[in-house]
């Protein structure tokens, strides 16, 4: 039997070096040092080492640190590059605009995959929605959700006032069933993450 790790990210928000966080505990509220992607980069590397692994940035990379916002995410594409990440969704990615975001996600080496995000006058896709990846002999189908609340949540000059829309693609359904026809396991990249690092 193959196993296979699956590693995901989010929320770097362009800090480059640990910083504290304020995280609930069992013992209540508290700050914590995370993230620094010298720190993650060691943690992928020695989660590679062990077998196949499958890298999935959730997005909230490339926006939120003066480096990031005044790079408009251009600073961190060598650095994420480095990760060696396989694909990845957006959340404030898309503060930079449609055009700004597309521009960021070409001068990556790694998929962007949003099935959700659609251009309102045409209703067609902003980016691909799914990709299939092989590892350790399996094949693996991942459908990129972008944070669903992007168009509700940023300010009017954002994504909400340039033309994209929000919503469930009709094709995610029986693009999994699809998936299990053809022997591909399948994933989700989207906005939320499950553990601390």
């Amino acid at each position: 039997m193959t196993t296979l790790t699956l590693l995901q990210l989010n929320d770097l928000h362009g800090y480059l070096e640990p910083h504290p966080e304020l995280v609930r505990t069992e013992g209540g509220w508290r700050f914590e040092r995370l993230g620094g992607v010298a720190r993650i980069a060691r943690l992928f590397e020695e989660a590679r080492a062990e077998g196949p692994c499958l890298t999935l940035d959730n997005g909230d990379t490339f926006h939120g640190t003066r480096v990031a916002v005044a790079s408009r995410g251009e600073a961190l594409v060598p650095i994420m590059k480095a990760l060696k990440i396989d694909a990845m969704t957006a959340h404030w990615e898309f503060a930079y605009g449609p055009a700004g975001f597309k521009a960021l996600a070409s001068r990556l080496d790694y998929p962007v995959l949003a099935a959700n995000v659609f251009r309102k006058d045409d209703g067609t896709p902003v980016f691909d929605g799914r990709w299939v990846f092989e590892r350790g002999g399996l094949r693996i189908g991942v459908i990129g959700l972008a944070c669903p609340i992007v168009d509700k949540t940023m300010p009017p000059t954002s994504p909400k006032a340039c033309g994209l829309k929000w919503g469930w693609p009709k094709p995610a359904s029986s693009c999994t069933s699809s998936a299990r026809k053809r022997s591909i396991w399948s994933s989700c990249c989207r906005t939320w993450a499950f553990r601390r690092i």
